[in-house]
């Protein structure tokens, strides 16, 4: 049996909870014409930016960049009905939605998706306390 992320189940999937722990900051990019970056940095306790306003229909790679010195976790219900790709540290997984994304201290790594529900969405990082201590935001579709 392989070992690693590379080994993935061929049966269709459901959303999948995507535990990612990078050691190394990686600036992964996914090829997407047209498609829109954001970087959105993690720190003790606070995302920046907070809000992020994306266009319905529009690519676009989240750069999520833990700058703190804790691990911190991107989480909203919002990937979870959306077709993922997440790249870093030699990683590329491609899954049809993202429960969660956990980085070390100095990690980095790209989720890129296409949005198509708009509205306004919570993201938090659900690492226990993290959260109350202010550590959320929204994503505002449009």
């Amino acid at each position: 049996m392989s070992e690693g992320l590379g080994c993935l189940p061929r049966a269709p999937m459901k959303p999948v909870a995507v535990l990612i722990v990078l050691l190394a900051v990686s600036h992964a990019s996914i090829s997407a014409q047209g498609s829109r970056s954001v970087q959105i940095e993690m720190s003790e306790f606070a995302f920046r930016p907070a809000i992020i306003h994306l266009q319905a229909g529009e690519s676009v790679r989240l750069l999520l960049v833990n700058r703190g010195q804790l691990a911190h976790q991107f989480e909203t219900g919002y990937l979870r009905t959306v077709s993922t790709t997440v790249v870093g540290a030699g990683i590329r997984i491609d899954a049809p939605g993202l429960e969660f994304a956990r980085l070390d201290p100095g990690a980095a790594l790209t989720v890129a998706f296409v949005p198509q529900r708009k509205g306004r969405f919570s993201f938090a990082c659900t690492i226990e306390g993290h959260r109350e201590a202010g550590m959320v935001g929204i994503i505002d579709v449009r």
